[in-house]
């Protein structure tokens, strides 16, 4: 969800004049919250077993703090390289779950 927040930050930096861009990154976020939405409820809770209660109290990491703030403080100066970084953790958590639900369907035969 850092990420949604971040795109709808991010349209205070688009200029105002920039009408295709404004368009664009708003309709992009629905779409963004429609996959966040659908990971947590397939990924997380059918499929790890993962409970609500967990993911409410389970406390933020500093590295979850830190991409938030990171993404937060770069709304206006998103770089190639910038949005590279902004994927690491889309990446990393990618392959965490792969590995997680890996070992879940082998251990179920």
């Amino acid at each position: 969800m850092a990420h949604v927040k971040f795109k709808a930050l991010r349209l205070n930096s688009i200029p105002e004049d920039d009408v295709e861009e404004i368009k664009r990154e708003t309709e992009s976020i629905p779409s963004d919250v429609e996959f966040a939405t659908d990971w947590l409820e397939r990924t997380c809770r059918n499929e790890l077993g993962i409970t609500d209660e967990q993911i409410k109290n389970r406390p933020r990491s500093a590295a979850e703090l830190g991409y938030e703030s990171y993404l937060h403080s770069n709304t206006h100066k998103i770089t190639w390289f910038g949005l590279h970084v902004i994927m690491v953790p889309c990446y990393y958590v990618s392959c965490t779950s792969f590995s997680k639900v890996m070992v879940l369907l082998i251990a179920a035969g």
